[in-house]
């Protein structure tokens, strides 16, 4: 249940989705997005090796997460929405495992890692979602592995795009299940392993078999239980275990 005067950012939305607040930790939340670093489109924000010092809370705009492997070949090892903490996976580590860039327009809230250990003692429910969240995150990857292995081209664009439909689901309404899709075919590609040409065909196949339809800048998903099975999807966001959590 929402608290009345609680803040209504995306990471609040994304929490309160899957356990109450009270008051003192709604307030603690606020707390951590109270300042604000603004960043405009394909900004690359840091790099891979340099010191792993903080934590981003996404409250506006989408970014993503990427590994160079030599020569022009890369790997987007992570996407992330408003709602997301940018660093969860990271948070063991003394360098940034990847190079962050933004794909749109987008704010932020900074989060020191040096706050964590405070935050652990202070407000053990909020650190625990957020442990819940690194969890989470950490199967996405290994499913999205497991996916490149096995599926073929659309198979693996099918399930891209059912798992950024879900993800974005848990902090806002989809009219229509329409998704914005500011992600260049080159970054799909690179999520999923194929070439730009190979996302293009893949996605005017989707389109030719009425899956999907690309239109106003995103794409509308006309069959989602089609494109679950295509991409063999299994949604791990609408619901976590929460019993084990600090009261």
């Amino acid at each position: 249940m929402d608290h009345p005067d609680a803040p209504k950012s995306c990471l609040y939305s994304k929490i309160t989705r899957y356990i109450e607040l009270d008051e003192f930790n709604a307030r603690y939340l606020e707390e951590l997005e109270a300042g604000e670093e603004v960043y405009p489109a394909r900004r690359r924000l840091r790099r891979a090796k340099e010191k792993a010092d903080a934590l981003y809370i996404v409250r506006r705009g989408w970014l993503y997460s990427v590994r160079y492997l030599g020569g022009d070949r890369r790997h987007v090892k992570g996407l992330h929405f408003p709602g997301d903490v940018i660093g969860l996976s990271d948070v063991t580590l003394e360098a940034c495992s990847a190079d962050l860039i933004t794909a749109t327009d987008v704010t932020l809230c900074p989060l020191p890692k040096a706050n964590l250990s405070a935050m652990f003692v202070n407000a053990p429910r909020i650190a625990g979602i957020l442990f819940a969240f690194a969890a989470i995150e950490s199967l996405i990857v290994s499913e999205r592995l497991a996916v490149v292995s096995r599926l073929n081209a659309e198979g693996r664009i099918a399930h891209l795009l059912m798992q950024i439909h879900a993800r974005l689901a848990v902090t806002r309404d989809i009219p229509d299940n329409w998704l914005p899709m500011p992600l260049s075919q080159e970054v799909i590609g690179d999520a999923v392993s194929l070439t730009q040409a190979y996302v293009n065909r893949s996605l005017k196949e989707l389109e030719d078999q009425g899956l999907i339809l690309r239109r106003d800048q995103g794409v509308e998903l006309l069959d989602p239980e089609r494109l679950k099975a295509i991409g063999e999807f299994e949604d791990r966001f609408q619901s976590i275990d929460s019993s084990w959590l600090p009261t």
